[in-house]
């Protein structure tokens, strides 16, 4: 799977940030950053062994799971949106 820049900086707009905010805030080196836009796939190679071998896509192996501190700053960005739209609601 290779990292798309315009899904990517899509995902910025939607949570108002720009790449650079974004990435700073995951801890993500610019220099890392586009590395991986470099690259013609980020996943490990035995992953895409694998799934080349079973005649599937390599997403089709992995688990899509959401670290509870990352579920907590998305639900707290919604919050965010939510409160400016409506400043007299209480949290």
């Amino acid at each position: 799977m290779k990292l798309s820049s315009d899904k990517v900086k899509k995902a910025c707009r939607r949570n108002n940030l720009t790449l650079g905010e974004a990435i700073d805030q995951a801890g993500v080196s610019r220099t890392a950053y586009y590395s991986l836009l470099r690259k013609e796939s980020v996943l490990p190679r035995s992953v895409l062994a694998l799934a080349d071998f079973l005649k599937i896509e390599p997403g089709e192996l992995l688990e899509r799971t959401v670290r509870p501190e990352i579920r907590t700053r998305l639900l707290l960005a919604k919050l965010e949106q939510i409160m400016s739209r409506n400043p007299p609601a209480n949290r």
